[in-house]
């Protein structure tokens, strides 16, 4: 066990007022299991406000910040040098964490995370754990030789209803082999819980299961105002937002787009890639390619009777990206058992058909010139959905694209031609736009 500044404060000997604050590791710390750049491991404790620069290397439960953390709060916190494992559990602020919370901490310029099973920019394996407001600023990679890597949280579990992710932003890019999320590898919950207001703009390359925000989710996974810009390609379920969403009336996936490329063999698509949730008020607009069962929402939505109920399952959601595969190839489902989409579209060199396979009622194709209308929009839902100028389609009101080079970061922000460009910007930020970084670029 080993730590920059501390290598053990055991629950034992602390209560819910210990404190590790202030603190500052600059040497480099190696060690065995529970290896921190701050703390080895700790219990009931805050650690707030400390920053770790120096690189950290152990073997498993290996963090930035903490090796493993229970029961406490990791507030406030940040790393800039690189972080790695020889076994499982390892993450950019902490390894492991159980009944933890980790907010406004950050991952800087340039960090790499790497590990076998469980790796991830902020925790590597997080047991009903809150994550909120916490940033990765990008030219990383983040990578594990097994299970479940994620930009974020690698293995996230948690049987705490309403328990979350949130606010928070991944621009590293991330390397996996199964399970692999530009938010979450892998999120096995017992109860209803979210991923809200997460992006990632970082490529994410994988193998089977592979999702621009999420790989992988089981029981009660909402999705809800995320987005994902960065390329994704794996094997078979690939996504732009999920890999594969599963089997349960109460999964969603709802004001969410992707804007980035996907990329697979098998069932590969631009919000889902084996999809058998909700999809409610979200877009693709990125390319899609594959082999079999190649979808520009889902390449193969498979719909239980019994959870459908008979109702619409994809709703007000559209596809604008191209699709491309060989076989069961369509504009909004690669294959598809469900009867149950209502007020879905398409643009209409998307590809040849709505569905590569199976029942594609309730899907209707637009044109490029429809696709620039506001009454498009109007389809959609005025209180949702609003056309964008910037990129003559629609965008979502409380989840805007911006439309602009760069990624909206501090060290990449959005660039603003001119002034006319900066007036539309000032409407999509007021409509409600997350914050970002721009510079006006007057030519």
């Amino acid at each position: 066990m080993s730590g920059g500044a501390v290598a053990e404060n055991p629950e034992e000997n602390l209560d819910n007022s210990s404190m590790i604050g202030g603190c500052t590791n600059s040497g480099a710390v190696k060690g065995g299991n529970y290896t921190g750049g701050i703390a080895g491991e700790t219990a009931t404790a805050i650690v707030e406000n400390c920053q770790n620069t120096a690189e950290v290397s152990g073997t498993s439960d290996v963090g930035g910040i903490t090796g493993r953390a229970a029961n406490g709060y990791i507030v406030s916190c940040g790393v800039g040098a690189s972080v790695s494992g020889e076994g499982d559990n390892v993450g950019g602020i902490t390894g492991s964490s159980e009944d933890e919370t980790v907010s406004n901490s950050y991952l800087l310029t340039g960090v790499d995370v790497t590990g076998g099973k469980n790796v991830g920019g902020i925790v590597g394996s997080a047991k009903n754990f809150e994550i909120t407001n916490c940033y990765i600023a990008g030219g990383g990679t983040i990578t594990g030789s097994g299970e479940n890597t994620g930009g974020i949280a690698g293995y996230y579990y948690t049987h705490a209803s309403d328990a979350a992710i949130e606010n928070s932003t991944n621009n590293n890019s991330v390397s996996g082999v199964l399970y692999t999320g530009g938010i979450v590898g892998y999120a096995d919950m017992v109860s209803m819980s979210y991923i809200t207001d997460c992006s990632n703009s970082g490529d994410i390359h994988g193998g089977d299961f592979t999702g621009g925000i999420a790989a992988s989710g089981t029981y009660g996974l909402g999705i809800r105002s995320c987005a994902n810009s960065g390329k994704v390609d794996g094997k078979d379920s690939v996504g732009g937002i999920s890999g594969f969403y599963q089997n349960n009336p109460l999964d969603f996936i709802m004001e969410t787009y992707n804007i980035g490329a996907v990329s697979g063999k098998t069932n590969v698509g631009g919000i889902a890639g084996h999809d058998t949730g909700r999809i409610i008020n979200s877009y693709n607009a990125g390319t899609v390619t594959g082999e079999e069962n190649i979808g520009g929402i889902a390449g193969n939505r498979e719909i239980d009777t019994v959870l459908s109920n008979g109702s619409a399952r994809c709703v007000n959601s559209y596809n604008y990206g191209a699709v491309t595969g060989n076989s069961n190839v369509g504009a909004v489902y690669g294959i598809s058992n469900a009867n149950n989409s209502e007020k879905v579209y398409y643009l209409s060199t998307a590809a040849q058909s709505a569905c590569g396979s199976g029942d594609g009622s309730g899907i209707e194709t637009i044109s490029e010139e429809d696709f620039v209308t506001e009454s498009f929009a109007g389809r959609l839902g005025t209180d949702t959905w609003k056309q964008n100028a910037l990129l003559g389609r629609p965008t979502l009101i409380n989840n805007p694209e911006i439309g602009l080079l760069g990624n909206g970061t501090p060290e990449v922000p959005y660039e603003i031609p001119d002034l006319d460009t900066l007036e539309s910007v000032r409407e999509i930020v007021n409509d409600g736009g997350r914050g970002s970084y721009f510079k006006l670029r007057m030519i």
